[in-house]
């Protein structure tokens, strides 16, 4: 993932003219500094003829110079101390705090160098918004699952003795296998039509109970 295309006041040193080359073996894998991201195989990058360190073209571009501090190849710009966790200053000239390990990381960085954490957005998350993100990527999809199978197992009436009280620690509390909270519209919609039916299941069966008392 590359930083958006977004208009910047950064002046860069002219006489660091560089071409993009396609990315070798001896790059792929390393980290692109300004962005946080891998360099993958074929991918346009440039080499700093300074520090030597590889970046992808467009972050390059983007950035207007190399993303290492105190390169000569650098922007010529103050540096800032760190981004405040509501605002968004782009590139090295600024720091914000990993939400995930508290780590200090470039203000572009959509991957955790440290804790490898991969970020939705490049603006700074407070911890509570880390948490509470919406699903992506391969957790979507392990999650869209298990939503999918407990739904199916809510429709069977035999099954209601057990996934009934599941399905109220699902929606009341936040430490279930998923968190309602962070499910995208549909998967909670699913999640509470099953827990509607696996109520009505449940009533009907007190129900049964009740009559058979009774008589």
């Amino acid at each position: 993932m590359l930083p958006s295309n977004r208009p910047t006041n950064k002046t860069v040193n002219k006489h660091y003219n560089v071409s993009p080359i396609n990315a070798t073996a001896e790059e792929i894998g390393k980290i692109c500094s300004i962005c946080g991201s891998g360099i993958v195989n074929d991918e346009s990058i440039v080499i700093c003829p300074e520090c030597h360190l590889p970046y992808h073209y467009d972050c390059w571009k983007e950035m207007g110079g190399c993303g290492s501090y105190g390169c000569a190849a650098a922007p010529d710009i103050k540096k800032a101390e760190y981004a405040p966790s509501d605002t968004y200053v782009e590139g090295w000239t600024t720091e914000k705090r990993c939400p995930e390990c508290g780590s200090m990381i470039l203000s572009d960085a959509l991957i955790c160098r440290v804790c490898h954490s991969e970020f939705p957005t490049e603006k700074p998350m407070t911890k509570e918004q880390w948490q509470n993100r919406i699903y992506d990527g391969k957790d979507l999809n392990i999650v869209r699952i298990q939503v999918t199978i407990q739904f199916l197992l809510s429709l069977l009436g035999l099954l209601t003795v057990f996934m009934f009280p599941i399905n109220l620690f699902t929606v009341l509390t936040n430490a279930w296998i998923f968190k309602v909270k962070r499910l995208p519209p549909d998967l909670k919609i699913l999640t509470y039509s099953g827990t509607i039916i696996s109520g009505i299941w449940f009533l009907m069966l007190g129900l049964l109970i009740v009559s058979k008392i009774v008589k």
